[in-house]
Formats: C-alpha cells, sequence, structure tokens
C-alpha cells in the first residue's frame, strides 16, 4: 500500500513491544555499554548507536534507581552529603554521589576511600591519584566520572587536553598489551613464549607525563584488566624507579576505590 509523504505508518504490536523493552534499557545499554566499555553518554550528531538521543532521555526518567536530592535525604545520608560538601569546599553535592546516596552504607564506604586513597594528597600527591582515577574512569569508559575528573586536572593541577588524551592513549596501550599477554599465559602452550610480540608501544615512553606516573597508571589498569605478567613487570619498572610499596599500593587503592563508584554508576544508568 502506498503511504503518502507525512502520513504515520502502523508499526505491527511486535515492532512496538521491543522498542518498549529497548526504550526501558537504553541509557544503561548506550550510555556504559557491556562491562563498561561503552560512552556512558556520549552522543555524535543526537544518535547514539543510532537511537536518538531524546529515546535516551525519556530513559532516564524510566531508570529504575534514582538519585536521593539532598532535600530528600534521611539523617546519615545527609550528614554524609555534607561532609562530601565539605570535601569539595561546594555548597551542593555532586550529582554521581546522589546516586550512591540510594544505599547509605555504600555511599559511606565510597566517600571513606575516596577521602583517603583518590581525593587530595596521600602518599602519591593530588594531581597523580587524579590522573590515576582518570585512568580508570576512561578505562571503563564512564563520561561522568570522566568530566569530573577531567575538570579537576584542568582547574586544579595545571593538567592540559594534551595531558588527558596521553592518559586516554596509555589507558589504550595498557589494553593492547594486557590482551597480549594475557593470551599467552592463557594459551596452555608455551609455542608463543619466545615469538616477537610485535606490537608497537612507543606510548608508554612518548607522553609529556613523568615516568613514575605512567608506571602507576600502567599497574592500575594491568590490575584492572587481570594481567599477571604486565602488572608483575610494571611493579618490577616502578620500584626502580624508587618508587616506595606503599605509594604502589595506594595507586591500586585509588584504582580499587574509582572502580567501585563506576560500577556502582553505570549499574544504574
Amino acid at each position: 500500500m502506498a503511504v503518502r509523504p507525512g502520513r504515520p505508518t502502523m508499526r505491527p504490536a511486535r515492532t512496538r513491544a521491543f522498542e518498549g523493552m529497548f526504550e526501558g534499557a537504553a541509557l544503561r545499554t548506550l550510555c556504559c555499554g557491556p562491562y563498561g566499555t561503552g560512552t556512558c553518554g556520549t552522543f555524535q550528531r543526537g544518535r547514539v548507536r543510532g537511537v536518538h538521543a531524546g529515546l535516551v532521555e525519556r530513559a532516564v526518567s524510566m531508570t529504575v534507581v534514582q538519585p536521593v536530592p539532598e532535600s530528600e535525604a534521611t539523617e546519615a545520608v545527609a550528614r554524609t552529603y555534607g561532609r562530601i560538601k565539605e570535601l569539595f569546599g561546594s555548597d551542593r553535592v555532586p550529582e554521581v554521589f546522589l546516586y550512591y546516596g540510594r544505599v547509605p552504607s555504600f555511599l559511606q564506604d565510597f566517600y571513606m576511600n575516596f577521602k583517603k586513597f583518590v581525593y587530595g594528597h596521600g602518599q602519591l600527591d593530588a594531581r597523580v591519584r587524579a590522573l590515576i582515577a582518570l585512568a580508570v574512569s576512561g578505562h571503563c569508559g564512564c563520561r561522568p566520572w570522566q568530566d569530573f575528573w577531567e575538570n579537576e586536572l584542568q582547574r586544579h593541577h595545571g593538567g592540559t587536553p594534551q595531558q588527558i588524551a596521553e592518559v586516554y592513549a596509555l589507558v589504550g596501550t595498557n589494553a593492547m598489551y594486557n590482551t597480549f599477554f594475557k593470551f599467552r599465559e592463557l594459551a596452555g602452550t608455551t609455542i608463543f613464549e619466545g615469538m616477537s610480540v610485535g606490537l608497537r608501544a612507543h606510548t608508554f615512553g612518548g607522553t609529556s607525563l613523568d615516568e613514575a606516573t605512567v608506571e602507576l597508571i600502567n599497574i592500575a589498569i594491568s590490575v584492572i584488566n587481570a594481567c599477571r605478567p604486565c602488572t608483575s613487570g610494571h611493579v618490577k619498572q616502578a620500584g626502580a624507579l624508587k618508587l616506595s610499596d606503599g605509594q604502589i599500593l595506594e595507586a591500586v587503592q585509588c584504582a580499587a576505590t574509582m572502580l567501585s563508584g563506576i560500577r556502582f554508576l553505570q549499574a544504574v544508568l
């Protein structure tokens, strides 16, 4: 049957039902992707993988787990919100933390770990911690946390767009090497051990970041990717650069803290 221009067409009920199911899962699937490998809300020309941004926006209102605004916070959550604002020197709680407020114990755990191992100075300085946190956020493709750390680095630590790009390049290079060396370990044969790696990785030594920071980022990403050979190699190199055991451990604690917050956020979005 011919359809005149501008006239709406009737879609089969099965198609409409499928679209309804898809709309409900749109934000979770398209924003963070499977296993945290997506783009977490990056829209290109109003679409994400061919789906209108409006579809994703409608999906936001359908998300089961909603953020807890300060006006609706329980007494315990309100206390933690107050500490978060004090930590940041702000009169409002960053939006990502409002989602954590749905589970008070998680909010408290994340805040305490974040304060101790991620934000500010410890055995590692605040800038190095922020770079590691950015690397983990980029590795997981979590745009809300990437935005947070990109802004934090540029506003408070003299970071540049070039350095931010270099962190993401290190994440990608680690992914390449982690995949290769995990394969050699999991292959169940020694035949590949004598073969050349054959993969260029000049990025490790080709950024403006200092060697120690690069190695700490490498350790963090290699641990998350569960690559034993890479992790042990980078730990050895970090020691050769005079990084202490405590500094290496703190880099992993920083990465682990960020990963917990990112996974929660990706699950609810």
